[in-house]
């Protein structure tokens, strides 16, 4: 009875061992598929972050091109004021030292 038991216990452990290394073999089966399917995936996935990246590289230049041309805009819009009021006062000089030579020599 006692070496039945004790054989029964090793039959069990062998039992035990064997399915302890079907599961690590299978374990390391779907490790290595996990790594193929990684591997395959990787081209696709870096393609679209690259893609991902020019496109809003492009945006952001966009951006900064509509940018700047606002501030040219404001800028020449602040130039031309400028030229105008300076003629302006160029023509009330101009008038005001006229006005002078005559009130000087009278004609």
């Amino acid at each position: 009875m006692v070496t039945d038991a004790v054989k029964r216990i090793r039959e069990l452990e062998q039992i035990k061992e064997r399915e302890i290394q079907n599961a690590e073999r299978e374990a390391a089966q779907i490790l290595a598929q996990l790594d193929n399917t990684i591997e395959e995936y990787r081209p696709a996935r870096l393609r679209e972050v690259e893609e991902m990246a020019a496109r809003e590289r492009e945006k952001m230049l966009r951006n900064t091109e509509l940018s700047t041309q606002k501030i040219i805009d404001r800028y020449e819009e602040e130039a031309e004021r400028l030229r105008q009021l300076v003629s302006k006062r160029i023509d009330r000089a101009v008038a005001v030292l006229l006005q002078s030579l005559e009130d000087q020599y009278g004609h």
